[in-house]
C-alpha cells in the first residue's frame, strides 16, 4: 500500500490550482496554496479551509508539491521553488511527489531532482486532460476525466494523487513529443471552439438567436458518431459525396476573411475522404484539382 497524502502544497491560485486543491481538502487532507502576490483568492481559500500563503517558501512539510501554473510560467515557478523543494527532500524521510499540470512539459521540468532516490521521490506530470472553468472557483470537479502521466521513480503516490481529483490514469511514453501532444489536445478544445464560433457566425444571419443551439446540437451528434464509429466513418456532407458544385457554392459563400482556413480544412476532410475510401475515381480527382487550384490562387473562383 502506498504512504497517503496528508499535507499538501499547490502552487498556483488559477482555474486548476483551486480545483485540484479543492479536491485535496475535500479528501481531508491539509492544504495550502500558494499564490505570486495578495488577491482575493487568499479569501476565497481560506473560506473553503484551506491556507493561502504568498511566495515560495511556505511553512511547513508536504507530502506532494503539485504545481498548477501555466505552461509559459511552469519553469519559473520551478525555479523559485527550489531552495524549498531541496530542503524538503533534505529533512524529510518520508514518500514525496513533486508534480505539475502543464500538458506542454515533461517531468524533466524538475531537472535538478533527477538524481533524487527514486524510492522516495516521485517527480511527474501529471496533465488532467479537461476544461476547466473559467473563473476562479473551489467548486468541486466532476469525476471520470482522464489525467495523463508520465513520471520517474515509484508513481503510487501520483496514482493517489489522481485518484483523490477523481481521474483516470493514462500513462504517457516520456519519450513523446510533448509539442504535438499538446497540440492535439488545443486542436480537440481550443481550435474546436473556433470552428464552432465561426459555424455560429455564419449561421446567426439565418437562425438568430437560435444558432448557437443548433450548432451545439449537430456538433453533438457529430461526436456521437466520432466516437462510435470513427472519423473516417463519421465524415459526412458533400465533400465525401464527391459534390463539388456544393463545395463551390460553399466556397463563394465564406467570408472572405475566412476563405484560407476553409480551403486548408477542406484539403484535410479530402485527405480523411481519400483514406476511408469513399471518395474515390473521378470525383476525387475532380475536387482535388480543383482544390489545388484555390489553394495556389484563392480569389480564382
Amino acid at each position: 500500500m502506498p504512504e497517503p497524502i496528508a499535507r499538501v502544497c499547490v502552487i498556483g491560485p488559477g482555474r486548476v490550482g483551486f480545483a485540484l486543491a479543492r479536491r485535496h481538502q475535500l479528501a481531508g487532507h491539509e492544504v495550502t496554496l500558494c499564490g505570486r502576490s495578495s488577491g482575493d483568492w487568499q479569501h476565497i481559500v481560506l473560506d473553503a479551509g484551506m491556507q493561502p500563503y504568498v511566495g515560495a517558501d511556505p511553512v511547513g512539510e508536504f507530502d506532494l508539491y503539485l504545481f498548477c501554473v501555466p505552461d509559459d510560467q511552469l519553469q519559473h515557478a520551478v525555479n523559485q521553488f527550489q531552495s524549498q523543494l531541496s530542503a524538503a527532500l533534505t529533512r524529510s524521510k518520508a514518500s514525496m511527489l513533486f508534480a505539475h499540470t502543464s500538458g506542454l512539459h515533461d517531468f524533466q521540468i524538475f531537472q535538478k531532482c533527477l538524481h533524487a532516490d527514486p524510492n522516495r521521490l516521485c517527480i511527474a506530470a501529471l496533465h488532467p486532460i479537461l476544461v476547466f472553468p473559467r473563473s476562479q472557483s473551489v467548486t468541486p470537479i466532476a469525476d471520470g476525466f482522464t489525467v495523463s502521466a508520465s513520471f520517474q521513480g515509484n508513481p503510487d503516490l501520483a496514482k493517489v494523487a489522481v485518484q483523490t481529483w477523481g481521474g483516470k490514469w493514462l500513462k504517457v511514453d516520456s519519450n513523446t513529443e510533448r509539442s504535438l501532444y499538446h497540440l492535439a489536445l488545443s486542436q480537440c478544445a481550443n481550435h474546436m471552439t473556433g470552428l464552432l464560433a465561426r459555424a455560429e457566425s455564419n449561421l446567426t444571419p439565418a437562425l438568430g438567436a437560435q444558432a448557437k443551439k443548433v450548432v451545439h446540437q449537430l456538433a453533438a451528434t457529430a461526436l456521437q458518431a466520432y466516437a462510435k464509429q470513427g472519423a473516417q466513418l463519421a465524415l459526412t456532407g458533400p465533400l465525401v459525396r464527391g459534390d463539388l458544385a456544393t463545395l463551390r457554392a460553399h466556397l463563394l459563400a465564406v467570408p472572405h476573411e475566412q476563405r484560407a482556413l476553409h480551403l486548408q480544412e477542406l484539403h484535410h476532410l479530402w485527405l480523411l475522404a481519400q483514406e476511408s475510401g469513399r471518395l474515390a475515381g473521378t470525383a476525387a480527382q475532380k475536387i482535388r484539382d480543383w482544390l489545388d487550384l484555390q489553394l495556389s490562387s484563392p480569389s480564382s473562383e
